[in-house]
């Protein structure tokens, strides 16, 4: 590390040590390790430590009790402490970046967390216990090798966004059309082929990304969704549904569905 980056992160951390600060910022400053002096700051509510070349974690970041926000995006982090499970008052996690191989045990644990960013990182699977992430309101898992989501992905009832594009998936669980909150699902440039009848459970949905995959048909059941009806009307352009027109087979599309989709332009095909 530079003797300018040594300086500024002295000096952030001693203002902050000095005025009890919420907010701390080490992105950027070439950092292998976050100091320990930051975990004696207890009145930090947000941390952020992101496009850094930090491997590892400390147990002793369980000291920062009132940590609300974990910034740790673009580093090169393996592996999280158990002690992370002790911030009960982290919200939000981000994580997206890094070289995990899967969601560590201890981000399982956080009972508040509402949002975790874990895109582009190698994480091959979901574990059945992300159930226990009940408050979870966004979940990006968008570039990495995720083949199979798991049914009970519908114990995240307050789900509002969900980005699973770039990975391997080639089926989608009738768990995931329980999730009545969820308002965006992003399902870009996997292996899917069809879209089950189920997903008009999805009355809240308004945005539906699956372009990149190689659908062959679309259900009938997506008239009775918001998603389509919205299409219709929104000048505003806020309901997406984007998809490969070129590899759908027309004579399997209900006749009504095909005439919103080739002549509605709020629709985006590709």
């Amino acid at each position: 590390m530079s003797d300018k980056f040594q300086f500024i992160i002295k000096q952030q951390i001693e203002s902050a040590k000095k005025y009890s600060s919420n907010e701390l910022w080490l992105g950027n400053c070439e950092l292998s390790e976050i100091p320990e002096e930051v975990f004696t700051i207890e009145s930090l509510t947000f941390l952020s430590a992101g496009y850094n070349k930090i491997s590892s974690i400390p147990k002793s970041i369980s000291k920062l009790k009132n940590l609300e926000c974990l910034h740790l995006y673009n580093n090169q982090i393996k592996d999280l402490p158990s002690s992370l499970s002790q911030l009960t008052n982290l919200y939000w996690l981000k994580l997206g970046s890094n070289q995990l191989k899967e969601i560590p045990a201890s981000v399982l644990e956080l009972p508040n967390l509402t949002h975790l960013e874990l895109d582009n990182n190698q994480i091959s699977f979901i574990p059945n216990n992300i159930s226990r992430l009940s408050k979870l309101e966004i979940l990006e898992l968008n570039n990495n090798q995720i083949s199979f989501i798991p049914n009970n992905i519908s114990h995240l009832s307050k789900l509002e966004i969900l980005d699973l594009s770039h990975n391997q998936i080639d089926n989608l669980p009738e768990g995931l059309f329980e999730l009545s909150c969820l308002e965006a699902l992003v399902l870009e440039n996997n292996k899917l082929t069809t879209i089950p009848k189920s997903i008009c459970k999805l009355t809240n949905l308004v945005q539906l990304l699956m372009n990149g995959n190689q659908l062959k048909t679309i259900p009938k059941s997506m008239l009775k969704m918001k998603l389509i009806s919205n299409l219709c009307l929104d000048s505003e352009r806020q309901s997406f549904f984007e998809f490969d027109y070129n590899s759908l087979e027309l004579e399997s599309i209900p006749e009504e569905l095909l005439d919103i989709l080739k002549n509605r332009p709020p629709i985006i095909m590709r």
